[in-house]
Formats: structure tokens, C-alpha cells, sequence
């Protein structure tokens, strides 16, 4: 079972090449695992996860104990796609390189939730744009290089090419013994940035990619999908706030009155309070909203007493055609198909 999710976390597989190289280092991995809480085994259950206010003692234990000032970027390096999972996978059944970037935006809280990505052309360049969660702990030059050299080595093994960083923009200062960074990654690097930015050749945005599978991208995506809706009720479930607006919004479905001014309301709070507290979460009420529909139409659908129109109206869905749209999306095919196929 998934544990609980701590504000911030990561999946123990991304984190799985740290312990791969103190084990080529000849470390014992038990103390590590120690301060982590975790156990052999869970390096390989996907559902294990990292609380991230632990990574800073992690990796400073790791540069301690293997005597290597570098650790971040040697670790990092080592990063193979199946460490990330089936956002991995995805990315291998990609045709084009602008796939993967918008699959990970979009899946990237199914690895983790410490850096919030963004990915965009800005003059000649196409730029990779990775920021620190609103909240999270302050990360070390560690954390920052292993994600950097991660970064790097799952582009080249993805798209590979002229996929090169062109140069890249780093959130901490440089070190003062010097920076292994540039002559490993081989691009310039400027310090004391806000966050993470690595801009490539524009021409990698549209590289076309070989072993594309869109059979195989397209029932992936459907897994990746109902996954991120697990993980968004886990947060909600988890958390005492959360879990009443999805009440609220539930309540009020059916009446059409499920809009984000009449739960604050409800809450006896400003419309402004409510969507604050909701960006400390990282979600929306949209997508509470959204999540709130899905759940329950899971439910609806399987009661054969039940029209389709009525599941519609008892979601708030002004027309049965939305409803039918919003349901394609959520579970890949049509609610008529899905009740036959159940």
C-alpha cells in the first residue's frame, strides 16, 4: 500500500541510482535506509516514497561518508529511464520529443512533487524551467546537481542528438573550491539564479524519436492517468481540508451549485482565503472539482438504475454531451461502452 503522503515527496525511484552508487562505492546502505525510515526491500515497490525534508541529510551523509564533493552529479549521471517509472515508459513510446515534455508536464507529480516544471521557446532556444515547490524545504547544491545530471542524462538517452545542454542557469552560488558541472555536462553555467533553467537547441523540441508506439503510449497514458487520480484522492483523503471541500462540492453537484464562491461560503471564508489555501496544497478547485465528478461517476455507472442522463444531471452536467466528453477523458472510453464493458 502507498504510504502516507508526506507534504512533500518523492518516489524511492528516483532516488534508487543514490543507493546504486554507494553500493558500487562499497557503502553499506543500512544507515541511509536507517534515516529514511525504509527498508531493503523498499527500493523496489514504486509505491514507496520519500519525504523530502529527508534528502538534504541524505546526500550530506553521502558526500560524509564516500568522501566525494560530487556526489549529486556522479549519482545523477547514473539515472536510467525505468527509474522514473511509468512516466519513463511513456516518454519511450514518444514520437516526437515535444511529447515527452508535455506528458511530463502533465505526470510529473506521479514522481514527485519538489520541482513544479515548466517547458517553453523563448528566443532560439527551448528552455526546461524547473522551480522549487511553494513550501518545500530548502534544497542543497546536492539535490540540485543530482536532479541537473538526472535531467541530463534521461535527455540523452530519450532523444539523444543534438539534445546538449546550450547552457544552464543554477539557484545556488558557486562552489568555492570550483564547479564540476561545466566539464561533465559540458555546457557554461551561470549561479545564483531564482531556479533551474537549461536551454537546448529549439531544433530538440521537434526532434522526431525512434521505437514510438502509440498503441502502446496510448493504453500507458490511460494507467499514468487513473494513477494521478489515485495519488489526487490520497492528498485529499489525507488531508482534513481537502477532504471537505470534495464533501461540499459533492453536496452540491446535482443542485449546480458546486462553484468555488459557495464552498467558500460554506467554509465561511473569502473566495481569496479559499484559493490561497488551496495553492498551499498545489491543486485547484477546478481540478477538486474535477476529481469530485470522477469519483462519483465511478460509482453512478455501475448502478444499472441509473440513466445516463441522470448521472449527468446528478453531476452538474448542464448537457449529457459534456458529460460524455468529461467521462472519455477521465476512463478512455464512452459511459455506455464502460457499463458494457464492466
Amino acid at each position: 500500500m502507498p504510504q502516507k503522503l508526506a507534504k512533500h515527496w518523492t518516489s524511492i525511484g528516483y532516488f534508487r541510482p543514490i543507493f546504486d552508487y554507494l553500493r558500487a562505492a562499497g557503502q553499506p546502505r543500512a544507515p541511509y535506509l536507517k534515516l529514511l525510515g525504509l527498508s531493503e526491500a523498499d527500493l523496489s515497490n514504486p509505491d514507496v516514497r520519500i519525504d523530502n525534508s529527508l534528502l538534504h541529510p541524505l546526500f550530506q551523509m553521502a558526500e560524509r561518508e564516500c568522501g566525494d564533493p560530487n556526489i549529486g552529479l556522479h549519482a545523477g549521471l547514473t539515472m536510467q529511464v525505468q527509474h522514473i517509472g511509468i512516466v519513463g515508459l511513456l516518454a519511450m513510446s514518444c514520437q516526437y520529443a515535444r511529447e515527452i515534455f508535455e506528458l511530463h508536464a502533465r505526470y510529473q507529480s506521479l514522481i514527485g512533487d519538489g520541482f513544479v516544471f515548466n517547458y517553453y521557446l523563448i528566443d532560439d532556444a527551448f528552455c526546461v524551467d524547473a522551480a522549487v515547490a511553494t513550501g518545500h524545504p530548502p534544497l542543497g547544491r546536492q539535490e540540485y546537481e543530482y536532479s541537473l545530471a538526472g535531467l541530463y542524462r534521461l535527455q540523452s538517452q530519450l532523444i539523444g542528438g543534438d539534445s546538449a545542454f546550450q547552457r544552464i542557469e543554477l539557484p545556488f552560488e558557486r562552489p568555492p573550491a570550483g564547479s564540476a558541472i561545466e566539464s561533465l555536462l559540458d555546457a557554461p553555467v551561470s549561479y545564483g539564479h531564482d531556479r533551474i533553467r537549461i536551454f537546448l537547441a529549439k531544433s530538440v523540441y521537434d526532434a522526431e524519436l525512434v521505437g514510438a508506439d502509440p498503441h502502446i503510449k496510448q493504453l500507458l497514458e490511460t494507467q499514468a492517468h487513473q494513477r494521478l487520480l489515485q495519488l489526487r484522492g490520497e492528498q485529499a483523503s489525507s488531508d482534513p481540508m481537502l477532504a471537505r471541500i470534495r464533501e461540499l462540492i459533492a453536496e452540491r453537484l446535482a443542485y449546480g451549485t458546486a462553484s468555488l464562491e459557495s464552498i467558500a461560503d460554506a467554509m465561511q471564508v473569502s473566495v481569496r482565503t479559499l484559493q490561497r489555501q488551496l495553492d498551499q496544497h498545489d491543486t485547484r478547485f477546478t481540478q477538486l472539482l474535477d476529481d469530485t465528478r470522477q469519483d462519483l461517476a465511478r460509482r453512478y455507472i455501475s448502478n444499472a438504475e441509473l440513466s445516463l442522463l441522470e448521472i449527468a444531471m446528478m453531476l452538474g452536467f448542464a448537457e449529457q454531451s459534456s458529460f460524455n466528453r468529461a467521462f472519455k477523458r477521465w476512463f478512455g472510453e464512452s459511459p455506455g461502452a464502460y457499463r458494457r464493458n464492466s
